[in-house]
């Protein structure tokens, strides 16, 4: 979260897409452990079940409320939301021994790697578990198949043979439209899973579809928002589906709906975040991210990222900050070494004055200023405080006079969490001679004097 800091040195029948990615044991953990589990189908056979009739979260965002789509999932992470799906886990008598040697005593993971691996539905590396690897396609599908009776049938995949280690969790597989493999005709069993790929094989397998018609006629009012998702990405849908708590009928179609969902809070604090190079606003009241609605003087949009609602302006900014707003800078840092920025890339040009007090003007010169390389201190100005905004501060842009003629100058002014009012001028520190960089007014070697209305 931002800190207004101002003082001092101031990211099924469905196609998946994974890329290939070796394992360091192409055959798998899960090779050599017996057949698979047969669970039954009532819940008195004592064999481990996965939760249909609710529809929990399973999968959720990290610390920066990202869901990483893209990343390979990780062992560890494979049993844990696996385990998070096993229905009655009170009524199980589990020894609670740990199962191997790379599993430590505190993981976060103990609990769910043990228990799946007593009960027979994880292996490991002789007596590691290796919870850091990626887990394997092969090695997600066969894990996942033993919840359930092995399925004979026909593999059409390529690159697995009958006499594959996998090739019965595949069947399985393949008979129920857990999945379909990839347009070359290959399933690619060595590669990574990701996360996506692993939300959209999980919902299949549990029965849950996603209720597209709801989940984006509620994308605004609480349903789970990651900034790293685009409504339009492919597993979006299974996404959303896999990261919040509902109530769901299903229709003569079969088709799941939602009748109620929880409203999901975001994990990060309140206040100004950026994200993947765009800045996000966390609200206090709500916990979510604010959409539509301006809040200290940024305006977050219907992708709840701040634009200036210039498409250009935000694409030229956005090329800017990439290299200097990165994560672990402190916020005063970021701003000045912004400042430098402009002090250091753009060159001095004489141009239109804007009329004191006049309001409006930062859009059209921060643009001049960015085509051009130059322009005189208001085109400076607006630039600056553009940038600063991105910084997650509040910046006003001011258009008044300078020294005792009273010349038209501009400068920004940002008021520090202090209550100080302090000067940024771009212009008057390209000589060096004088860093005009959060100056009171009263500290400044310059007189500054605001216009009034």
């Amino acid at each position: 979260m931002f800190r207004k800091t101002v003082t001092g040195f101031l990211a099924i029948l469905l196609i998946v897409l994974a890329p290939t990615a070796s394992f360091a044991d192409e055959t798998g953990a899960e090779n050599g452990a017996d057949t698979a589990v047969n669970v039954c189908a009532d819940d008195q056979s004592g064999k481990p079940l996965l939760n249909t009739e609710e529809h929990i979260v399973y999968m959720s965002g990290d610390s920066k409320g990202l869901f990483r789509p893209k990343d390979k999932i990780t062992r560890a992470e494979t049993a844990e939301i696996i385990w998070s799906l096993v229905k009655n886990k009170d009524t199980m008598s589990l020894s609670g021994i740990n199962q191997f040697s790379d599993v430590q005593e505190n993981a976060w993971y103990r609990e769910a790697v043990n228990s799946l691996a007593e009960l027979e539905i994880l292996n490991g590396y002789s007596d590691k578990f290796k919870p850091e690897n990626t887990v394997t396609r092969a090695e997600f599908i066969t894990i996942l198949s033993r919840f359930f009776e092995e399925t004979e049938g026909t593999i059409n995949f390529s690159d697995i043979s009958e006499e594959h280690w996998a090739a019965g969790a595949v069947k399985t597989a393949i008979a129920n439209d857990w999945i379909s493999g990839y347009s070359d005709g290959t399933f690619k069993p060595a590669a990574g899973m990701t996360r996506t790929e692993a939300a959209v094989v999980i919902n299949r397998v549990l029965g849950r579809s996603g209720d597209e018609a709801t989940i984006r006629a509620s994308v605004n009012d609480g349903i789970k928002f990651f900034p790293d998702v685009d409504y339009n990405y492919w597993g979006y849908i299974d996404i959303i589906e896999a990261a919040n708590n509902h109530k769901f009928d299903v229709d003569e179609q079969g088709r799941e709906t939602w009748v109620l969902f929880t409203k999901e809070k975001s994990n990060l604090t309140p206040g100004m975040h950026r994200i993947n190079g765009k800045l996000y606003y966390i609200d206090e009241k709500t916990g979510d991210f604010v959409c539509n609605r301006e809040v200290e003087g940024h305006y977050f949009g219907e992708d709840r990222c701040y634009t200036t609602g210039n498409k250009e302006l935000d694409t030229r900014l956005a090329e800017i900050t990439s290299a200097y707003l990165t994560d672990g800078t402190p916020q005063a840092l970021q701003l000045y070494r912004l400042f430098e920025h402009v002090i250091d890339n753009y060159d001095y040009r004489a141009g239109s004055i804007i009329e004191p007090a006049q309001t409006g003007w930062e859009e059209q010169c921060a643009l001049e200023m960015l085509r051009n390389g130059k322009g005189n201190c208001y085109r400076y100005t607006a630039l600056y405080y553009y940038l600063a905004k991105e910084a997650g501060y509040e910046p006003e842009a001011i258009s008044g006079f300078v020294d005792r003629s009273m010349r038209p100058h501009s400068w920004v002014e940002i008021t520090g969490s202090d209550g100080e009012i302090r000067i940024y001028d771009t212009v008057f520190s390209r000589s060096r001679r004088a860093i005009i960089f959060g100056r009171t007014y009263t500290e400044a070697p310059y007189i500054y004097t605001k216009a009034t209305n």
